[in-house]
């Protein structure tokens, strides 16, 4: 979390576009390498550790992100991809499961 804020300090330069998607791009990699971190390095809880990144981000460097609205759409996107794709996944399981059962 504490690296993720020193990532959006350094671009808050809030000059280009670009730099929104690098933002963006940033908050995603973070998340993914605080899971790695704790899961296989620590041997921890790495959902736990994500959820401690995104509250440790929105308290503290929130008024660093440019684009907001980007932001959220981006998550937003990524939560409805994701949910489609783990129940789409559960249907099939299921499917399975109650056609080998007869």
């Amino acid at each position: 979390g504490l690296g993720l804020i020193t990532l959006l300090y350094i671009l808050n330069r809030r000059l280009d576009l670009e730099e929104n998607v690098v933002q963006v791009a940033t908050t995603a990699t973070v998340a993914y390498l605080s899971f790695y971190t704790a899961e296989i390095s620590c041997g921890m809880s790495g959902v736990i550790s994500v959820v401690m990144t995104g509250i440790t981000t929105a308290t503290f460097g929130g008024g660093m992100i440019n684009s907001r609205k980007l932001m959220e759409s981006f998550w937003h996107i990524v939560e409805h991809v994701l949910n489609t794709v783990l129940f789409s996944l559960g249907g099939v399981v299921w499917g399975s499961i109650i056609s080998n059962s007869n």
